[in-house]
């Protein structure tokens, strides 16, 4: 009996067994969070762009403004986020101002994360917005 009391063989691996799925999760949603603030970032880039562009100037290569901002999700993203995903609106506001709206579904992969920010699809939607005047300046 005294010779249990003494033998730690294999406490480390319990120890680990126990504790390794956490940390694996933990260090799973600080990279999805991080994915995910890097597509809010390039949706806002793309939309603030996107908006500017289709307002001072034509668009160039004969692009669609909704083309025009999907090809620069692809840019910016440098092929990460998949351009045809977002939905595009434009909104007339009145005093000569229209709000482009942009929303990237982003599928949450992490099952906690999931919980916490997902909708029912297990998507969360990345919605970036830009107001700007129409006309030239």
């Amino acid at each position: 009996m005294c010779l249990l009391k003494t033998n730690n063989k294999g406490a480390a691996a319990i120890e680990m067994a126990i504790a390794a799925p956490v940390l694996f999760l933990l260090l799973m949603g600080i990279v999805e969070i991080g994915l995910m603030l890097f597509a809010s970032c390039v949706v806002e880039g793309a939309t603030a762009i996107g908006a500017r562009i289709d307002n001072v100037s034509a668009i160039p290569g004969g692009l669609s403004r909704d083309a025009y901002i999907r090809s620069q999700i692809g840019q910016l993203s440098s092929g990460f986020l998949q351009p045809a995903l977002p939905s595009i609106t434009a909104q007339p506001m009145g005093n000569s101002v229209t709000l482009y709206r942009v929303t990237y579904p982003w599928a949450v992969t992490t099952p906690m994360i999931r919980q916490i920010f997902g909708d029912a699809n297990g998507n969360f939607d990345i919605t970036a917005a830009a107001a700007v005047r129409d006309g030239q300046f």
